[in-house]
Order: structure tokens, then sequence, then C-alpha cells
């Protein structure tokens, strides 16, 4: 669907290629030395989470439901 001449966001090869760097530019790999992963939740007490937005809730169609346990 066009809107005025002009492509909506979604299908544009700029938004694509915006999508791309910011995936590219956000992809974490872990390594699993020692067989670490999966945590197991029986082991584990507490986690470091750290980062700019660690104070944020941040809820969209990817984050899934909130779990408060």
């Amino acid at each position: 669907m066009k809107t005025d001449g002009e492509l909506p966001p979604w299908e544009r090869e700029s938004s694509r290629a915006l999508a791309r760097l910011a995936t590219d530019e956000s992809i974490v790999l872990l390594k699993n030395e020692g067989g670490l992963l999966p945590l197991d939740r029986t082991k584990v007490k507490t986690i470091a989470v750290i980062g700019d937005w660690t104070d944020e809730v941040l809820q969209d169609w990817y984050s899934g439901p909130i779990r408060t346990e």
C-alpha cells in the first residue's frame, strides 16, 4: 500500500537497513564455558543487571508478560 506515492515505512529500504544495523549492533553472543548456561534457578540466588535502563520495565510485543516472582 502506497501513501502519496511513498511506500509505508515497513516496506522502505531505508527502514530495513536501519533495522538491520540495529540488529547487528545489539547481538550478544555468549560462550557457555563450563556449562554455566542455562542458569539453574535452584543454585542462582542473585543476578547483576548492569546498564542504563536497568531500572526501567519495557513491555512491548517482544518482551512477553512481566513476571514478578
